[in-house]
């Protein structure tokens, strides 16, 4: 279950079914759906709705990820190579890239725009529950995360010399 809408006082709610539908459902309206999608041919786990364009992004059990739209209600792309269920869906901050967990351990990182490509894959040891961005830390290109690495490196080295000397020289002085 998705709120679609930034109403508050008459919020639209998006529901996933195990009867392969997506259904929209509107406050001020009566208790049955405003639209309703048979959408997958496998029963939807997984419900994400767009913060920044009218859009749903969904996962089956047979771990098939998809992008529609709501106003057409169409499928407009399908996020290929992902193995087993799909446990987690996350949008970044500017909607350009969808994070999906999966029962493979594998997270991976997709652009929603254009081919829909996966852009990283990183496999975890635990199994995932829950794929989240952190909006407050920005995104670092590869040269600074290794520049940042390297300084890491360094910093830890000459922390550990440090230590090294004045033991012997405790042990020299006794």
């Amino acid at each position: 279950m998705q709120f679609t809408s930034d109403d508050a006082t008459h919020p639209t709610i998006a529901v996933s079914t195990g009867h392969k539908q997506i259904r929209l459902y509107d406050t001020r309206a009566q208790q049955r759906p405003v639209q309703d999608w048979e959408i997958s041919k496998h029963p939807i786990l997984h419900l994400l709705a767009s913060h920044v364009r009218p859009e749903l992004f969904f996962a089956d059990n047979m771990g098939n990820a998809h992008q529609m739209d709501m106003r057409t209600g169409l499928l407009t792309g399908t996020f290929k190579g992902i193995s087993g269920a799909v446990k987690s869906l996350a949008l970044s901050e500017d909607g350009s890239k969808l994070a999906v967990a999966g029962l493979d351990r594998f997270v991976r990182v997709f652009e929603t725009e254009g081919m829909r490509q996966p852009l990283h894959r990183a496999y975890v040891k635990q199994r995932v529950s829950q794929v989240l961005w952190d909006w407050d830390q920005k995104d670092l290109s590869t040269e600074q995360l290794e520049e940042q690495e390297a300084e890491d490196i360094w910093e830890s080295m000459d922390k550990a010399a440090l230590k090294k000397s004045t033991k012997r020289k405790a042990a020299a002085a006794s």
